[in-house]
């Protein structure tokens, strides 16, 4: 049978003897076969059918409610050889998401049982000890928009809205276990990228990236300080342009980070979109500039992509000091739309929204004696379930 992809919808048991009489056991050579059903006996019947070693299939696909079933196909095919995912999560899976699925642990074997699932981001980041960037801001955002945020740290900071007075990065072997531990069971569909801390980081972070093959990953770089300074080693900028680039489908970057990237002096929106045409050709599918550091009253957000400009955000200036993390705070934003199935630009929209939210509603509070954090927690969503 040369059928590229079957589906069955049903509730009916009867439905195993029917597939043996039209060769579902080892004469089946179909690609993908679908079940969508929640009949408990169907297990015991496709025991006799062939769903052993004889089926020939590339790819099976359960939709049900039944453990049964797992408890028969694991005897059958070895427990150790499938991995259960929840069918509804091809709802914010993009094009070809069950492909995307089929080839992530390439088992012999999916089965997709119908549980709840939370919908499951991950950030690769430092650690902020004052709580207001980097993977605190993060989980604080994600959590805050519904979704459910994993972690991989890159580098520990002894920090306070005042200064950093320390820095330790993370044994780059130690930075993979984390984002393997989080790929391999929780299955995160968006990834945000902070800082970095080193070139072998980098390196490392992009190998586990694309051994995953992670989605909606969010890259914000975290290279220059909103001074000008760089944080960062030349050789991790490097590297991070080389091999992150190209598996991002977005870049968050400040004026000044557009402007080291790109070698262009942005002075003016022609300049913004002739720096993001340089940015772009690192692979990006997209970039963002951030306007938070234009002069006016007015922030202007650039969303680029090769076909040009996609869309401008605009919002106004709020008069605080409490703007620390800001930048985490809107690319892990980002990251959680994208989680939430939606696109580039409606997802930057909505990030966008958020912040200025967050900072409103923190504008006023005393957050130690420096630059402050905003308030993650203006708005927040129950963790959402699919």
């Amino acid at each position: 049978m040369e059928i590229k992809t079957i589906v069955f919808s049903c509730n009916c048991a009867h439905l195993a003897l029917s597939l043996d009489k039209i060769g579902c056991g080892s004469a089946m050579q179909s690609k993908t076969i679908v079940f969508s059903c929640n009949c408990a006996h169907l297990a015991l019947s496709l025991d006799k059918i062939g769903c052993g070693s004889a089926m020939q299939s590339k790819t099976i696909v359960f939709s049900c409610n039944c453990a049964h079933l797992a408890l028969s196909l694991q005897r059958q095919r070895g427990a150790e050889r499938l991995r259960l995912y929840p069918m509804n999560l091809m709802r914010v899976m993009p094009p070809k998401g069950l492909c995307r699925l089929s080839s992530f642990h390439k088992p012999p074997l999916l089965l997709l049982l119908s549980l709840m699932k939370y919908l499951v981001a991950i950030s690769i980041a430092g650690s902020d000890s004052g709580g207001g960037a980097g993977i605190q801001a993060d989980i604080k955002t994600m959590s805050a928009l519904g979704v459910f945020a994993t972690t991989a740290i890159t580098a520990v900071t002894a920090q306070n809205t005042l200064g950093v007075d320390a820095i330790q990065g993370i044994d780059p072997a130690i930075v993979a276990s984390q984002i393997n531990a989080v790929f391999v069971d929780l299955h995160p569909i968006a990834t945000k990228i902070g800082m970095l801390f080193s070139k072998e980081i980098a390196s490392t972070t992009a190998q586990l990236l694309s051994a995953h093959e992670a989605q909606n990953i969010v890259l914000d770089p975290v290279m220059v300080s909103t001074s000008g300074h760089k944080l960062i080693a030349d050789d991790a900028i490097e590297t991070i342009k080389e091999e992150l680039f190209p598996l991002a489908l977005i870049a968050t970057l400040h004026k000044f980070e557009a402007e080291l990237l790109s070698g262009i002096k942005i002075t003016s929106p022609a300049k913004c979109q002739e720096a993001a045409e340089r940015i772009l050709d690192l692979g990006c599918e997209y970039v963002l500039i951030k306007g938070g550091h234009f002069e006016g009253d007015t922030m202007i957000d650039y969303l680029y992509n090769n076909f040009g400009l996609v869309a401008t955000y605009t919002a106004p200036k709020v008069n605080t000091r409490n703007t620390h993390g800001t930048g985490c705070t809107l690319s892990s934003a980002i990251a959680s739309f994208l989680a939430r199935n939606c696109d580039v630009p409606e997802a930057v929209g909505n990030a966008k929204n958020y912040l200025t939210g967050a900072i409103t509603a923190g504008a006023e509070i005393s957050v130690g004696g420096g630059h402050g954090s905003v308030n993650h927690f203006s708005e927040h969503t129950k963790l959402i379930t699919i």
